[in-house]
């Protein structure tokens, strides 16, 4: 078996948004108001109504039969899907998620601030030690509805 890295983007919307959402492969969509998962790999999207969890990567190794799904394993932490291949999803390398009303005054390139107050997304740009806007809300969004995204 051949275990690849892949790029993640993560979305949260509902069914009736989702056909707004371009297909790009390695996207993983959450509808929140069916509680199912979308996934777009190889220019196709696919939906799951669930995921199968596991408690070691010893374990997801020697499966037998592996169909194509999703698989989460306890010990890791690591989001897995199999199409032909493992490939990995999530692991430790994915970025932290800072929620604050006052950004630091320096971030680490590793982590997605929050700012709480003004309701906007910031990575830390280390070449030039300043923040970078990268997402801000259109409509109004409650710190409730934001901190369940991140949960």
């Amino acid at each position: 078996m051949n275990e690849n890295k892949h790029l993640l983007s993560i979305i949260g919307t509902e069914l009736n948004k989702l056909q707004d959402i371009a297909i790009k492969n390695g996207q993983l969509i959450f509808l929140k108001d069916k509680g199912r998962i979308v996934f777009d790999l190889n220019d196709r999207r696919t939906f799951y109504d669930s995921i199968s969890i596991l408690e070691t990567e010893e374990e997801r190794k020697s499966l037998q039969a592996v169909s194509e799904c999703f698989y989460y394993v306890k010990k890791t932490g690591y989001l897995w899907f199999y199409d032909n291949e493992w490939v990995q999803l999530t692991g430790k390398e994915q970025c932290q998620i800072v929620k604050k009303y006052v950004l630091p005054s320096e971030g680490t390139d590793d982590s997605l601030y929050i700012n709480m107050s003004e309701k906007n997304i910031f990575v830390w740009d280390e070449e030039n030690r300043q923040y970078v806007l990268v997402g801000e809300a259109i409509n109004s969004v409650s710190n409730e509805d934001i901190n369940k995204m991140f949960k």
